[in-house]
């Protein structure tokens, strides 16, 4: 617990003053601390998950509309397909392990060229974020075969200019000097996938001790495929054909009522992963380690015989990546950290559009990659995800330039027979988090609302009726990505006659069995601060009181407490944006429990930040309008503390992940002096 007494907290606000003076009027803080000393407050770096429940005996979820027009006025639904149209012409191509150059394209683009190409492999270093590159092979000029284990490759092809060669007559050589000299004309990174003989005989092994150890009724591909930051109403909004496919087409389940457990995500990857909470992990863990030793999801499938793999776009910001070590050792069989790392550094695919790599979207680039981990494994069991941060992280609206490439990817996925024996999962891992469409009416409730949509073949359906009607049924019932886990893991040993060898999930329920009608967030190991049970529309209190003033300046002082003031300013209150008192807590004790939304915009940074405060409320029953900060006592700010605006380039003093959401870099306001 973070405890400010009175004459500390205004001794800190008097040092904001000192410094403010200097660059800024003080007036806002000097008022402040008027209001301020008169109170004392405590405050917690956590928050209890008790839950916010209605007063029936399921959950229920406030009713918004997706296509209220002040919601898709925001929403950018005229946003065009993505189309990639990179500065130099793709020329060569894969078949098999064969690299073979495309001389249909080489005498449309180049036809008076001598072109010769080449490729290096491209590995993985000692560590994550880190790519060894390859000699370059011999030049070719047809094609050649590549060694049987190759992964990944960058291609390039140079061309010699004929004497009588007039370069404007090639857009690709309009710059280019008429010399002999070599010019490259194509780059090209390719991502295959080697079967690994060996490695096939253990999973044989691996797999006939599942068949005769658990006995399970089923074998069955997962596929999981991702989106970051994508709320539920926004994806039935914005991949509006992809979401009809995988309902109408596919027949899948929608998970109406599904709840993120964290704030951003690392906390609602862990409880999809691996089953438990950042806190629980927080117990043997801290973010200096790697992340080898946690009981991830594939390791289940792998000791079980299944070929693994996983990729993910934006290395930087992966999901074990992002001011995380990552891993020691490849997590999964297949892993395409190294080439994504190659492109991310690569100029001349950084040039063709932050969201192409060369002449494709990048969310194709890893979509192809799965297409290809499926081909190669056509009769065998495996499990993937696939995780696309880029497209939808810094603004949400991006999600609708891929909906064609999605839609047109599922539609192959089930053309090709490759979903006849697999549970596709499509899922977001948290809502919205910046942007305008967090400030419209659905706003919080998007924040806060991911999506999962699960598919499973028509003769699964049929051969199990009774589960079936569970997930019908559960599509109406509150979920979460603990749930998902739990699911995963059951459909592994689904129905096994023999012994199972993993332990029941913690938290989660598999979604083959019903879901409790009366379950709560409590129950389903959801956080106070992100459920949406009986939720009703919030009370909202003038921000000219003396309450609002004393719940802002808590959330201030807290946040000034997470920073190093060696490097990070002082914040203060600029503005007091909203604050709102919403339903009451569920408490089997005889205090009541209260708890406040607060939205403050600060200086210096303009940083815009919101926080859930509770506190006891010790009034005896006092009406909103007489409710004062000297009734509330034990008050304590949540673990939801969240910035909704952007930070780039204001905390690059410190590295602590938390900590730059915070952070304004004191010689920052130096430079502005």
């Amino acid at each position: 617990m973070y405890v400010v007494d009175q004459g500390r907290l205004s001794g800190e606000i008097l040092r904001v003053i000192v410094s403010f003076n200097r660059t800024h009027s003080s007036k806002l803080v000097q008022d402040a601390v008027k209001k301020l000393s008169k109170f004392g407050f405590n405050f917690s770096r956590r928050v209890q998950s008790s839950a916010m429940e209605s007063n029936q005996a399921s959950c229920t979820f406030p009713k918004f509309d997706p296509f209220d027009p002040n919601v898709v006025k925001f929403a950018k639904l005229d946003r065009e397909t993505l189309q990639c149209n990179g500065t130099l012409p793709d020329l060569t191509y894969l078949e098999g392990n064969y690299l073979i150059v495309n001389h249909t394209k080489l005498k449309e683009t180049f036809p008076s060229l001598n072109v010769t190409c080449k490729y290096r492999t491209l590995t993985r270093h000692d560590r994550d974020l880190s790519t060894r590159f390859g000699a370059f092979s011999k030049p070719f000029q047809t094609f050649t075969r590549l060694p049987r284990e190759t992964e990944f490759i960058l291609v390039v092809c140079e061309g010699t200019l004929s004497l009588g060669l007039n370069p404007r007559n090639s857009a690709y050589l309009r710059n280019t000097p008429r010399t002999n000299r070599s010019t490259v004309v194509s780059r090209n990174f390719f991502a295959l996938i080697p079967e690994y003989e060996e490695l096939a005989e253990l999973e044989n092994l691996r797999l006939r001790k599942r068949m005769i150890d658990a006995a399970p009724n089923e074998t069955m591909n997962v596929i999981m495929i991702g989106f970051d930051s994508v709320p539920r109403f926004h994806f039935l909004r914005a991949m509006s054909k992809t979401y009809n496919f995988l309902v109408n087409d596919l027949q899948s389940y929608d998970f109406t009522m599904h709840s993120q457990v964290g704030k951003n995500s690392f906390p609602n990857f862990l409880p999809l992963l691996t089953g438990s909470s950042e806190k629980e992990t927080n117990r043997w863990w801290d973010k200096t380690k790697r992340v080898d030793e946690f009981d991830l999801l594939w390791k289940d499938f792998e000791r079980a015989g299944y070929r693994t793999m996983f990729t993910e776009d934006w290395p930087q910001l992966g999901t074990f990546n992002f001011y995380l070590p990552g891993f020691y050792k490849v997590p999964t069989v297949h892993y395409t950290k190294p080439i994504s790392m190659a492109i991310e550094k690569d100029r001349q695919y950084k040039k063709d559009g932050f969201h192409c790599i060369g002449n494709q979207p990048e969310v194709l680039f890893h979509l192809n990659y799965l297409k290809r981990f499926l081909e190669t494994f056509s009769t065998k069991p495996v499990f993937s995800l696939v995780y696309l941060t880029r497209i939808g992280h810094d603004d949400a609206t991006m999600v609708k330039a891929v909906d064609d490439h999605v839609h047109n990817f599922y539609t192959q996925l089930k053309s090709s027979g490759h979903l006849n024996n697999t549970m596709l999962i499509t899922f977001s891992d948290h809502g919205l988090r910046f942007g305008p469409l967090r400030h419209t009416l659905s706003g919080d409730f998007e924040k806060q609302t991911p999506f999962l949509i699960l598919t499973l073949p028509p003769w699964f359906r049929k051969k199990y009726p009774n589960v079936a009607e569970n997930l019908k049924a559960n599509t109406g019932r509150l979920t979460s990505h603990y749930d998902t886990h739990a699911t995963a893991r059951d459909l592994l040993y689904f129905r096994s006659s023999g012994d199972n060898p993993l332990p029941k999930s913690k938290h989660g329920t598999s979604l083959f069995q019903e879901i409790p009608r009366n379950r709560t967030c409590t129950s389903a190991y959801i956080p106070h601060e992100f459920c949406m049970c009986g939720y009703q529309k919030p009370l909202n209190i003038s921000a000219n009181t003396e309450l609002a003033d004393f719940l802002s300046m808590a959330i201030i002082s807290y946040i000034n407490s997470l920073v190093d003031k060696t490097l990070c300013h002082t914040l203060a209150v600029l503005k007091l944006l909203e604050v709102i008192r919403l339903p009451p807590l569920e408490d089997k004790s005889d205090k009541i429990t209260i708890e406040f939304r607060v939205k403050v915009s600060t200086f210096p940074g303009n940083g815009i930040f919101e926080a859930c405060v509770q506190a006891d409320d010790t009034s005896g029953g006092a009406s909103w309008e007489q409710l004062a900060a000297a009734h509330l006592k034990d008050v304590t700010v949540g673990d939801g503390l969240d910035r909704l605006n952007m930070y780039r380039g204001q905390s690059y003093c410190v590295k602590d992940t938390k900590m730059k959401l915070f952070c304004y870099c004191k010689d920052l306001l130096k430079t502005k002096v």
